[in-house]
């Protein structure tokens, strides 16, 4: 049996224009892994479950919003998908790099 599709699934980014205004907005973000510790998000950016509800990162200490998120890499954060500082007590490592 032969399939022949007669649409070109694109997603989102079928329209030329959405896509060069979704390619600016990453340029904008840094991802920056830190020691033994969690992922330092900067810049545009949305938590989304897979159920598709959106997370709202917690607040800094000084109760300001986020200006970064602080993603949990050890998997012992009681705050996931977020970091709440457990790879301290926990002795989390890094694993070795893979050059890419």
């Amino acid at each position: 049996m032969h399939l022949k599709s007669t649409r070109c699934f694109a997603g989102p980014f079928r329209n030329a224009s959405r896509r060069r205004r979704y390619i600016a907005l990453m340029t904008q973000v840094i991802i920056t892994t830190k020691a033994n510790g969690p992922l330092i998000v900067e810049g545009p950016v949305r938590i989304v479950t897979p159920d598709g509800r959106e997370l709202t990162p917690p607040a800094r200490k000084d109760g300001k919003p986020a200006e970064v998120v602080v993603l949990c890499r050890c998997g012992g954060s009681q705050t996931k998908p977020f970091c709440d500082g457990t790879h301290k007590r926990n002795g989390f490592q890094d694993g070795q790099v893979t050059p890419g």
